[in-house]
């Protein structure tokens, strides 16, 4: 049996059919929106799967691609093209979802219908395509993977057979992922309700303390209460951190990005902690604007500083300074974090953002550590696409932690939950 008869494929006909829309689309697109891949960032998973592609057929372009209600976008688009979606009725993938084939169009310009697309018809436009639907088990086209190039080829059956394959691993990856999804989502449940329950012990626990403070205790066991409500408490921050560790791992966290005024923020966690740095002695520097603004998730960029700022009070000695600053262009700004506390080893580098992980400094008031603040400051700067990272010049030699932040991501706005 031949390649190219173990694999079902289109080859364009003379004309585009009269409807681009499939007649189970709102089925189709009820099932695509059920993965919730549109407009997610690239993975490298997908990218590299379309580069294999691009590498079979030895073609510059390959994408893989979702085809929603009016536009088709890119999760993985390794081109020139600078967009990461099209219109639909301009996209040669709007074909491929039309049947189970592979779909081939050896030279577009043969086809009149085909130069009506802005894609074909300028110059370099698309002249060879070959596209492999994305096919759920329960048979909806959502996409495919396609190679293009702006000459005419005549694919090998080989090629064909294996671009199909490949529509398959992109769906296994598609399936893995919402299956993960759906395994954080109950592990999620699992521990904000587990969470719940102890914090109502701890409640009950911290009332009878409460009670015992006021009553005729021996001399011995007077402090008993005191340590009993500060253990309590202790515990309580540390599932408070696990249940925010939980919500923002999870897909259910999504961005709030609107225009932010940083430097109020920082103004705002730096007069929160005022109490803190009061008590140790300790000097706040601002080297900052009074008007920076960026577009950003406010809840979570206050996330970001209260843990930085509140790290570099707890571990920085006594009468120490600590400066926050900010520096940038246009497109980015930079905000620092310094102290001259107890500085990092490098042992410590490689730990930093490694939830729980057991670093050389210890706090300087004997302040408690949930062991999570960094680890989730690093999840909140990396979903605004950011960078965060941390320089020292050694053991107590401070240490400064950086984080850099686009200031055009585009503003999204979703409903309050």
């Amino acid at each position: 049996m031949s390649l190219e008869s173990k694999v079902n494929i289109n080859r364009m006909p003379t004309r585009k059919p009269n409807s681009l829309i499939p007649s189970n689309d709102q089925k189709r697109l009820a099932k695509l929106y059920e993965y919730e891949i549109i407009d997610t960032s690239p993975e490298d998973e997908f990218d590299k799967i379309a580069k294999l592609a691009a590498t079979i057929f030895d073609c510059p372009s390959a994408f893989i691609t979702f085809v929603d209600t009016d536009t088709v976008f890119f999760k993985s688009n390794i081109s020139k093209l600078p967009e990461n979606k099209v219109p639909r009725k301009d996209s040669l993938c709007s074909l491929t979802i039309l049947g189970n084939e592979v779909t081939v169009i050896e030279d577009a310009s043969q086809f009149n219908d085909l130069m009506e697309s802005p894609f074909v018809c300028q110059p370099g436009g698309i002249r060879f395509y070959a596209g492999a639907p994305l096919i759920t088990p329960e048979g909806y086209k959502l996409g495919s993977i396609c190679v293009i190039d702006d000459k005419p080829r005549t694919p090998t059956a080989a090629q064909l057979s294996i671009l199909s394959e490949l529509s398959t691993l992109v769906m296994d990856k598609l399936e893995t992922r919402a299956a993960n999804k759906k395994t954080m989502e109950i592990q999620t449940e699992y521990i904000n309700r587990s969470v719940h329950d102890l914090k109502t012990y701890l409640a009950n626990l911290l009332l009878a303390t409460d009670l015992l403070k006021h009553a005729n205790l021996e001399n011995k066991f007077r402090g008993l209460p005191e340590t009993i409500s500060r253990n309590a408490h202790n515990l309580s921050d540390r599932m408070d951190s696990m249940l925010n560790l939980s919500r923002i791992e999870s897909s259910a966290y999504t961005l709030f990005i609107q225009s932010c005024n940083i430097s109020e923020q920082l103004d705002k966690v730096i007069d929160n902690y005022s109490a803190v740095s009061n008590n140790k002695g300790q000097q706040i520097v601002k080297q900052y604007g009074s008007d920076i603004v960026i577009n950003a998730d406010y809840k979570a960029i206050n996330e970001i500083f209260e843990n930085l700022f509140s790290n570099a009070l707890k571990y920085s000695f006594l009468n120490s300074s600590i400066v926050i600053s900010a520096t940038g262009d246009s497109g980015s700004i930079i905000i620092g974090f310094h102290d001259e506390g107890q500085g990092l080893t490098e042992n410590d580098m490689q730990n930093l953002f490694i939830r729980y992980a057991k670093l050389s400094s210890i706090p300087t008031g004997k302040e408690s550590s949930t062991g999570m603040g960094l680890t989730i400051a690093k999840i909140l700067v990396e979903l605004h696409s950011g960078r965060i990272w941390a320089e020292s010049k050694g053991k107590n030699m401070g240490t400064t932690f950086f984080i850099s932040l686009s200031k055009n991501i585009p503003i999204i706005f979703h409903p309050s939950p």
